[in-house]
């Protein structure tokens, strides 16, 4: 039964009642019967449409989308053209999930990019942590996540032995919601999905502590990670201009001079380091128990094809396919809309040259660009409660005594 028959059906058993108990031949007993069979037929309207606006928001499986299951929970751009679609960017073609998870099925690696604190990313992660599990039936899986710390391994392998099955012990035992991540309610779905599904858990990041160390020249930098991921020298002169304008940007063009050379260089540690954990002992395991697959979560500047996580597999002779789970935007109706600065795609300009872009802080291009954004697919999602980042990270800074932007690379 479709959601509207349903409707109709519990509505109209709501009328018969009423029409036994405010049937009394009085006035007032009309009234109410009368008022409450209008506000009964008001509700249904309500109910009938949000049923519709949920198959809309989950994506026309037909056109390119999420499987009409999926409710947006984000509050914003709910009626966005591009809600729910997925958007090869190669082929430049709209896909549908059911064919996004096919051409999954070609790579051993794939790389989830999220925004933080966008719950219906989360859950998404989810959706395709299941559907790799069935590609990959007997083989080797493992989970690489940003969130999780390097030094933090021994606890998740402990935790894990106990229980393999319990998410909410290995958020309890990591101490995720005194981490700075957003709560773990948002990142249970993804943990639970892959625990589900036989996968190990692998941290991938630096601790503050150790990124600071680095940072300041306390601690050094493991010097055959460096070699193998080329990390003593600057990545390709275009990409590094990328990044440092995103870190820029990221912080709001409040970034001191002096603190821009070490976040790029924890950047790209970082990314290494996530490369690492995903490629890990692949190949043995691969001999013993079949075809493995190792899915990133991270944020989206992490999975970027073209100095992201991909960059340095690459280095290594390893695919991936990288997925960017992006925010919908009023004013940007076209995928187009959501490039960004590499790899450029030629102007359509009347003059064949480049347009100019400025971004935002997901990372776009302005409407009336024509360049590539570095994800293999994009996922357009609801968006968050629109706030200003940038007026708060303005704010906190006036108040007396507090230090300046972290010395942390933002992954959005």
């Amino acid at each position: 039964m479709r959601p509207e028959e349903a409707v109709a059906s519990l509505v109209g058993a709501a009328l018969r009642v009423l029409g036994v108990r405010l049937s009394l031949q009085t006035p007032m007993g009309r009234s109410l019967k009368i008022e409450a069979r209008r506000l009964l037929i008001l509700a249904a309207s309500a109910v009938s449409m949000w049923a519709t606006s949920c198959r809309h928001m989950d994506g026309a499986t037909e056109a390119g989308g999420a499987a009409p299951t999926f409710v947006w929970r984000s509050p914003e751009g709910h009626s966005h053209p591009l809600l729910g679609r997925i958007w090869d960017t190669s082929a430049q073609t709209f896909v549908t999930e059911a064919q996004l998870i096919d051409r999954l099925a070609g790579t051993p690696n794939v790389l989830l990019g999220e925004i933080h604190d966008n719950e219906d990313h989360h859950r998404l992660q989810a959706r395709v942590i299941r559907r790799r599990a069935q590609q990959t039936p007997g083989g080797s899986r493992r989970l690489v996540v940003e969130m999780l710390t390097l030094d933090q391994q021994p606890i998740i392998d402990t935790v894990l032995q106990a229980d393999p099955n319990d998410a909410n012990a290995l958020g309890r035992a990591v101490a995720w919601d005194q981490s700075g991540w957003p709560s773990w309610s948002m990142y249970r779905p993804v943990f639970q999905a892959a625990l589900r599904s036989r996968f190990e858990i692998k941290a991938a990041n630096l601790s503050r502590s150790d990124a600071m160390k680095i940072s300041s020249h306390a601690l050094d930098i493991d010097q055959d990670l460096a070699h193998r991921h080329g990390l003593n020298e600057p990545l390709p002169g275009p990409l590094e201009a990328s990044l440092v304008r995103e870190l820029i940007e990221g912080h709001c063009n409040m970034l001191p001079q002096f603190m821009i050379p070490p976040m790029v260089q924890i950047q790209r540690l970082r990314d290494a380091i996530m490369a690492d954990a995903i490629l890990g002992d692949a190949e043995e395991k691969a001999a013993v128990s079949g075809p493995s697959t190792s899915v990133l979560i991270a944020g989206l500047g992490h999975v970027r094809t073209d100095r992201g996580v991909p960059y340095y597999l690459r280095k290594a002779n390893a695919s991936s396919m990288s997925i960017g789970f992006i925010e919908v935007e009023e004013g940007r109706t076209e995928p187009d809309h959501y490039a960004v600065s590499a790899p450029p795609i030629p102007s359509t300009a009347s003059n064949d040259e480049d347009e100019t872009t400025t971004r935002d802080a997901q990372g776009v291009n302005d409407v009336g660009t024509k360049q590539r954004a570095p994800f293999d697919f994009l996922w357009f999602t609801a968006r968050r409660q629109d706030r200003d980042h940038c007026a708060e990270l303005r704010e906190r800074f006036k108040k007396p005594g507090l230090p300046p932007p972290p010395l942390e690379p933002p992954t959005p």
